[in-house]
């Protein structure tokens, strides 16, 4: 899987700060090849051609492990750690502790906001990952 990864820290990255930037912004979009943001780039405005044309680029941004799927290599963008490590290990897998299959980022406790309203349960969470 080779995708566009763009990253914008609150700091440019010419001027390294002393502490960690408190704030990262980071867009992992699938199949998303780094030639159709160059062609795209004259009409680029506000964010996403911001982080273009001041964030990181990463234009080969390659996974290190075979057959990965969305929620495993999005979270090991996010967390900097292998599936094996982060519990990730696909968009949906097994769960001992319940015996059911779960969605990666499914969270029976998580509410809902939104478009929807205000609800309880099965909403998105990072509940399922092992580290931060």
């Amino acid at each position: 899987m080779i995708t566009a990864f763009l990253s914008l820290a609150t700091v440019v990255a010419s001027a390294l700060p002393e502490e960690p930037p408190r704030l990262a912004v980071i867009i992992s979009v699938d199949q998303l090849f780094p030639e159709q943001l160059d062609r795209l780039e004259p009409w680029l405005e506000g964010g996403l051609g911001r982080i273009w044309r001041e964030g990181q680029v990463h234009r080969a941004a390659m996974l290190p492990y075979a057959a990965s799927e969305t929620g495993p290599g999005h979270a090991t963008v996010s967390t900097g750690c292998l599936p094996a490590r982060h519990g990730i290990v696909g968009n949906a897998f097994h769960d001992r502790a319940t015996s059911r299959t779960i969605y990666c980022v499914g969270d029976d406790s998580a509410r809902l906001v939104g478009q929807l309203g205000v609800g309880e349960g099965s909403g998105p969470s990072p509940a399922n990952l092992l580290v931060p």
